[in-house]
């Protein structure tokens, strides 16, 4: 949608820059749990046809700028639609498969600098949202993440345990094959144990 001058005389075009600027306090602003908008004029949808076209025109913005950005946008549509999601509301489906989709290629694509703890809270929060549509289920997300780091560095003891458990719930048959460094049936058991604390469950 286009914007338009407060005296009517016609269209804004916005650049990168300024649109980024008018972006920024609507997101950092928003407060999802209460279902506050920096703007009442720009919420949720809004708010998120505005993200998508920064992103097809942030090429001169710096990565981490905007890539925080879209992380905490993403992020906060996720948390807002946990709690105000519309059952069969087929844009609210399609944000929650975008910011999920989002946060999960982001750090993808950084994964060797992922350490474990930064990897258990990302499939952590993937898992409260197991209950949105979507595609795939925000657990699968978690599964998704944890094996492409396992691609690239050891696990630590607590990864590799929901690793194991989410690789016998989405690929009980090793369709893709584990890294060389672990043992099949050592993974098997380890995937068959129980946890001690759920650590993957929602906090009230």
């Amino acid at each position: 949608d286009a914007f338009e001058y407060a005296d009517g005389s016609g269209p804004v075009e916005l650049d990168a820059f300024n649109l980024m600027h008018l972006v920024m306090p609507n997101v950092s602003s928003w407060d999802p749990a209460n279902r506050y908008f920096y703007d009442k004029l720009i919420q949720l949808e809004e708010l998120d046809k505005l993200i998508s076209k920064l992103k097809k025109i942030d090429g001169s913005i710096c990565d981490s700028q905007v890539n925080q950005l879209y992380l905490d946008y993403h992020l906060k549509a996720l948390y807002y639609l946990d709690r105000y999601f519309e059952p069969g509301n087929e844009s609210q489906t399609r944000i929650v498969e975008t910011s999920i989709r989002f946060i999960d290629d982001y750090y993808k694509l950084r994964a060797k600098s992922v350490n474990s703890s930064l990897s258990l809270h990302i499939v952590k929060q993937f898992n409260l949202f197991n209950w949105l549509p979507g595609m795939y289920t925000g657990a699968y997300y978690g599964y998704d993440l944890l094996r492409t780091i396992a691609k690239q560095r050891l696990l630590s003891d607590s990864e590799l345990k929901v690793f194991a458990h989410y690789t016998l719930l989405f690929d009980p048959n090793f369709q893709n094959p584990l890294p060389p460094c672990y043992n099949k049936t050592q993974f098997i058991k380890l995937g068959e144990e129980s946890f001690k604390q759920e650590l993957l469950t929602r906090s009230h």
